[in-house]
């Protein structure tokens, strides 16, 4: 993040030179190749010059290509395939981030198609805002999903009985471990967040 940060600094105070360089360095991390792509498109927009209209394009494109690897047919089957139980809490943040990602792309994309005023980029532009649209509605979903049945599950362990004060809900794993001890078996995960991590698989297969 602080890297993306920087890179946009540079970006705004005209130091083009060095701003390119370093996403050439770090195209691998997520957060400066959205950085690129943002100011790539503020670029665009300034000097309204039809190649860089083009060249703004065709990064919109390869980033959103990056941000959804899962979408050959090996990856799609590893997907369905995996148990909602594997799924960690850095994983649920990193499927999300890469969907709001592909969701921002998909608008500046529509912006810049606006920008080309033809009838062809005016129709390539509203089906790039539907397809944005739905990715923020499918995202909004998902989020306040885990939010409502995260509380709810901390509710229920706060009013188990016990030594007459509430219990403080212990920090764990969005999706608890399936490990368990030789001695002691592993509590079963919460219902209601397992089903949350079986409709985010399933929306990020399709």
């Amino acid at each position: 993040m602080e890297v993306a940060r920087e890179s946009i600094d540079m970006f705004l105070n005209s130091r083009m030179v060095e701003a390119e360089d370093l996403f050439r360095h770090h195209q691998d991390n997520r957060q400066v190749r959205m950085a690129q792509c943002y100011c790539s498109v503020m670029s665009a927009v300034v000097t309204f010059e039809s190649a860089q209209l083009e060249r703004t394009l065709q990064l919109l494109k390869a980033t959103e290509k990056a941000m959804t690897p899962d979408t050959g047919l090996v990856n799609q089957l590893r997907t369905k395939l995996k148990a909602p139980e594997q799924l960690e809490e850095s994983e649920v943040v990193g499927l999300l981030e890469r969907q709001i990602a592909v969701a921002d792309c998909q608008v500046c994309a529509a912006v810049i198609n606006f920008l080309q005023q033809d009838v062809g980029s005016c129709v390539r532009g509203s089906w790039g805002l539907r397809r944005a649209w739905k990715t923020y509605d499918r995202i909004y979903g998902q989020i306040s999903s885990l939010y409502r049945e995260g509380r709810q599950d901390r509710l229920e362990n706060a009013a188990e009985p016990g030594d007459g004060r509430a219990a403080e809900p212990a920090a764990r794993p969005l999706i608890p471990s399936s490990a368990s001890s030789p001695n002691l078996a592993a509590p079963a995960a919460p219902s209601g967040l397992r089903r949350s991590a079986t409709r985010l698989h399933v929306d990020q297969a399709r």
